[in-house]
């Protein structure tokens, strides 16, 4: 396997531009308040927190009314409203206050997809299901995402794990406005509710990404790994009725076992008629995750399935 690393690090090192243009952003949904008070309190009420050698970062509360009102968004999801379809649409017809964000954001960050870009975006969330610390990334092939999420779970004082979306996905979320971008995903908190802990471990996150921005630029070069990562691969929705309302939720052996392994036979929900197991069917094992996020009632999603998958993750440096 070593020489197999070393192989790749010599023939695919891969170079990008320096990242001077970084921006840390907040409140991209409302209510997660961790977020909203890191880039209002932590990090704009103290600079110096952004300041690098080789760069200063920014830092953003995407969606200030929504944080204004601690709640979810005003009039839809502002992590959907990035894709090029949404962001080419017309302003004069859109009466969503999100859509008119994205853009002002997609004006102010963007355009997205091209050189004018921001380097790197740090998007941060809090979620309800019991996740830990994830770190959550678009593709493989962005080696500089790849190698920071690393570096994050490398460094860190907490376990971390690397979530990769699904392969394919159109890229929708506010992170996706940038060259390079991952998200830090952290849980369980409630919406609305600020846990010191999180907060801590998101600020600590934060700066150690900014470390690693600051080395890359300076021309340290960051070797060939084998990536372990939590692959999507489907969603699960919650037993409905005819009418779409549920009937039944998460199992208790299900509750709080975020990326553990579901095998088949094992219970995923509990009728709330009978109390009898709805079990897992498939005879491939997954890894669920974002068990029973509160904000994915709507969204028809109990939990989402994943798989463990490994990519081989080439060596970066700073092209001069």
């Amino acid at each position: 396997m070593g020489d197999k690393l070393t192989k790749l690090q010599e023939e695919h090192m891969a170079s990008f531009a320096p990242l001077s243009r970084v921006v840390v952003t907040g409140g991209t949904h409302g209510d997660e308040l961790a977020g909203v008070y890191l880039v209002q309190k932590g990090l704009v009420k103290q600079p110096e927190f952004l300041h690098r050698e080789t760069f200063t970062a920014q830092a953003i509360v995407a969606n200030p009314e929504a944080s204004r009102k601690s709640c979810r968004f005003v009039d839809t999801d502002l992590n959907r409203c990035f894709t090029f379809e949404s962001l080419s649409s017309s302003t004069a017809n859109s009466s969503s206050y999100e859509i008119r964000r994205a853009k002002e954001l997609n004006h102010l960050l963007g355009p997205k997809g091209s050189n004018e870009a921001v380097d790197f975006i740090c998007d941060l969330h809090t979620t309800t299901a019991n996740m830990g610390t994830c770190i959550i990334v678009d593709s493989e092939k962005d080696y500089l995402s790849c190698q920071a999420a690393h570096y994050l779970k490398e460094v860190s004082t907490h376990p971390c794990r690397i979530l990769l979306m699904k392969s394919g996905t159109p890229t929708f979320s506010m992170m996706s406005l940038a060259k390079h971008y991952l998200t830090l995903e952290i849980g369980p908190a409630p919406h609305g509710v600020i846990r010191a802990d999180i907060y801590n471990t998101m600020k600590m996150l934060v700066g150690h990404l900014l470390d690693f921005i600051d080395q890359f630029n300076k021309g340290q070069e960051f070797p060939a790994f084998n990536m372990d990562c939590f692959q999507i691969e489907r969603k699960f929705d919650y037993p409905r009725d005819e009418e779409g309302q549920l009937t039944a939720c998460i199992h208790p052996k299900l509750q709080d076992s975020d990326f553990k392994p579901l095998f088949q036979g094992d219970p995923i929900f509990q009728s709330f008629v009978s109390e009898d197991s709805i079990c897992y069917e498939a005879q491939d094992p997954i890894c669920p995750i974002f068990i029973n996020e509160a904000s994915y009632y709507s969204k028809g999603i109990a939990f989402w399935g994943t798989k463990i998958q490994t990519f081989e993750i080439a060596s970066i440096k700073v092209s001069i």
